[in-house]
């Protein structure tokens, strides 16, 4: 495994090993895990910026990477059962069957 190595202050170290010891992790897990949180939180905000630019039929302005698009849609789970109530919703009115 590669190995990264970054400067930072000391009062973010200290933070950074007090949580770790909290959670029972090394500092290393830790690190790993909150930057994998923030490039997930990053990558579903790209997503959410692309959806939108599409349904408001305007072309997505950053490079989009429709794999990672792909991959979090699969491993996201829908808000609504059936696209008729996700349509009703998004048009804010109930569905009428």
């Amino acid at each position: 495994m590669p190995v990264v190595t970054v400067r930072m202050e000391e009062e973010l170290i200290s933070r950074i090993e007090e949580l770790a010891e909290l959670k029972g992790m090394t500092r290393s897990a830790l690190i790993k895990e909150i930057l994998r949180e923030a490039l997930d939180r990053r990558s579903s905000s790209l997503v959410r910026e692309a959806l939108l630019a599409l349904l408001q039929g305007r072309k997505p302005g950053k490079e989009i990477d429709w794999a990672k698009i792909e991959q979090e849609l699969e491993r996201s789970k829908p808000h609504f059962p059936t696209v008729e109530e996700a349509l009703a919703h998004s048009r804010r009115r109930p569905l009428t069957k």
